[in-house]
């Protein structure tokens, strides 16, 4: 196994199959860091941002809402200050769930509520996902 692949059974090299198409190794990246120790999926998440395709960086957005550690928050506020993308919506939805479940870092409310006004639809739409349902809504 090369270095470039090392630590990831699957790799995460470009998928082949064109830009804006789901990279398949960054699906098969997620799924492997759902298998793997902390140390490994520190080490996808490296090799997925490191491929610098928008698909992979979405991958990374998933994993780090799933599985967060001590670097996530910094990660995923670093994707969602581009320009509105797949990537930034990705990262704002992580980083909402992540506000969601218990996070207390005080960059994230705001660079959410930035996001909600100037994102976009799909940013917004993304963030908005991401909320919990209300208790008081009941099924007729």
């Amino acid at each position: 196994m090369d270095s470039e692949t090392r630590g990831s059974g699957f790799g995460v090299r470009g998928s082949g199959f064109g830009d804006g198409a789901p990279s398949l190794s960054g699906l098969a990246a997620e799924a492997e860091a759902a298998l793997a120790n902390s140390s490994c999926r520190s080490e996808i998440v490296r090799q997925l941002l490191a491929t610098g395709h928008e698909h992979d960086r979405v991958s990374v957005a998933h994993i780090l809402a799933q599985f967060p550690d001590s670097d996530c928050i910094d990660v995923l506020l670093s994707m969602a200050g581009g320009s509105p993308s797949e990537v930034q919506a990705a990262a704002a939805a992580a980083l909402n769930r992540l506000v969601a479940a218990g996070c207390e870092d005080e960059a994230v409310v705001p660079v959410l509520k930035r996001l909600l006004s100037e994102g976009g639809r799909a940013v917004a739409g993304a963030i908005i996902a991401q909320l919990p349902s209300s208790d008081a809504e009941t099924d007729t």
